[in-house]
């Protein structure tokens, strides 16, 4: 694993993820082919959209459309009123509908999207895989895409995960999760890579990056980050947006890009 374009976020953020952090991280896949090598997959979290706009949602569509990545993959809470986000689909749909990658754009709901939010990213260019899986083929290799459901975390991911191996033995599976201690429901698969993000990577850290709280049953270590768990990339990022205290310290905000190699 080697990071590269290393940056610190502002220490102290409050309401907007303005000063996020971009950090692209090359990771090894071995027996990944040749033409795979390089790959761009990146991850949007969090996002927690409301009815107000920030400019700094403006920065990240225009990296995002100067830099298309290979796949672009939202792993949950497009919004972040939980039970009436009427409000905030205007900018929901005014923050994803620009976005473009080169290969597609996939995503999973988090606990804040609920059932509402799912129409209506459908309703765009994202592909929505709740609780489903996709074989898309790129540069001629097969990848196995899983969707672990976030918006109720206990919906079954589908009866094809234990078939999705035997059909495609050497497909590269990524799959995409809200909750990070839903990993171990990918198990028959064995991924090779694993992204989620809900934690925000605590938000409200010590000034050594310790979290006091994560939301997670997992060690705290995989709040943020990336890991390595037998043969899986564990990566789980901190997020854009904000809970119910919209203040972050010593954890600012975080897009993770993902290069193979």
């Amino acid at each position: 694993m080697r990071f590269s374009r290393p940056r610190k976020g502002p220490w102290l953020q409050f309401f907007s993820p303005a000063g996020f952090e971009w950090n692209t991280a090359r990771l090894g896949i071995p027996g990944l082919p040749p033409s795979l090598r390089g790959l761009r997959i990146v991850q949007l979290s969090d996002i927690h959209l409301t009815r107000r706009w920030w400019p700094v949602y403006d920065q990240i569509i225009e990296r995002l459309r100067a830099e298309p990545p290979d796949l672009l993959l939202i792993t949950g809470d497009f919004v972040w009123q939980k039970w009436d986000n009427r409000r905030a689909m205007a900018n929901m749909r005014r923050f994803i509908e620009p976005l473009v990658a080169k290969f597609g754009i996939y995503a999973v709901l988090g606990n804040h999207d609920g059932d509402q939010v799912g129409p209506y990213v459908a309703a765009t260019q994202v592909e929505l895989i709740e609780g489903q899986t996709r074989t898309l083929e790129i540069h001629g290799q097969k990848i196995d895409l899983i969707g672990v459901p976030g918006a109720n975390r206990y919906d079954p991911v589908g009866e094809q995960l234990h078939e999705l191996r035997q059909a495609n033995p050497a497909a590269l599976r990524i799959a995409l999760a809200h909750y990070p201690d839903t990993f171990n429901r990918t198990a028959p698969v064995k991924p090779h890579l694993f992204f989620a993000g809900h934690t925000h990577g605590g938000q409200i850290c010590l000034p050594n990056g310790f979290p006091p709280l994560t939301h997670d049953s997992l060690p705290r270590k995989y709040a943020k980050g990336i890991h390595r768990i037998d043969d899986t990339w564990f990566i789980v990022t901190r997020g854009l947006g904000y809970t119910n205290i919209p203040v972050r310290i010593f954890c600012p905000s975080e897009i993770i890009e993902t290069v193979l190699s």
